[in-house]
């Protein structure tokens, strides 16, 4: 139901809404942390898919406590959000389900399916019981 998907988290390790939104073929606005890089394909080529209206991080917070793991908590303004909004307002409906098509495909040759991440996670959690080796004083029994 939705012409495009916003995901302005704060800390994110992946983001699977944004995943959800890509595989349903809609454009996405999110801030450029964590794996929601990845899915606006930032990185290795350093620019955004035409599908994604990237949040640029403004101001990074470490927070935690002691028995609270620190993390950063990155922001963005207002102002970014909506002009990101008012930027995908400007396109049409027709556009941006083009856009959110080329999400998909970029989604799909990337492996972001639900089948490829449960077999990457199986797969990494098979590799690490394979080659795990416990601690000298750690007892480990196998199911």
């Amino acid at each position: 139901v939705a012409d495009v998907v916003v995901c302005n988290s704060d800390n994110e390790g992946w983001g699977l809404a944004l995943t959800e939104a890509m595989m349903a073929g809609r454009p996405i606005i999110a801030t450029s942390i964590g794996g929601m890089q990845d899915q606006m394909m930032y990185g290795d080529r350093g620019d955004y898919g035409e599908w994604a209206f990237p949040l640029q991080v403004d101001s990074n917070n470490l927070i935690g406590n002691n028995t609270t793991p620190y993390i950063f908590e990155s922001r963005v303004s207002i102002d970014q959000l909506k002009d990101r909004l008012t930027e995908t307002f400007n396109h049409t409906y027709e556009e941006l389900s083009e856009l959110g098509m080329k999400g998909r495909e970029y989604a799909l040759d990337a492996g972001h399916t639900d089948e490829q991440m449960a077999k990457t996670m199986r797969d990494s959690i098979l590799k690490t019981l394979k080659n795990f080796e416990p601690r000298e004083n750690l007892k480990v029994s196998k199911i």
